[in-house]
């Protein structure tokens, strides 16, 4: 949560700044894709056509805990996004050199 709520330099080091609350929405964004992906894992029909897996396999135990876990733990996560920087939206990473 600290580079979500001050300025910070590029990992470049070449001193230019997010500004405040950019990296709570390029995170928010970027997770949420990845949560969505991750949820997925326990779908059969994923399973098949992303996965490679025959009708009728049984979803692993542990692909079936993390399509669970992920969009839990991105609710608490961001449930803690304070509201000032909701509304930010950046659906891109900022040029990084």
């Amino acid at each position: 949560e600290g580079a979500s709520s001050k300025q910070v330099g590029r990992p470049v080091g070449d001193g230019v700044l997010w500004p405040k609350g950019e990296a709570w929405a390029y995170r928010r964004e970027a997770y949420a894709e990845m949560a969505a992906l991750l949820a997925r894992r326990a779908d059969p029909a994923f399973r098949r056509s992303v996965l490679g897996e025959a009708e009728g396999s049984e979803v692993p135990p542990e692909d079936a805990a993390v399509a669970l876990a992920a969009p839990a733990m991105h609710a608490e996560v961001f449930g803690r996004e304070p509201s000032w920087s909701s509304g930010i939206s950046q659906p891109t990473t900022p040029p990084m050199g």
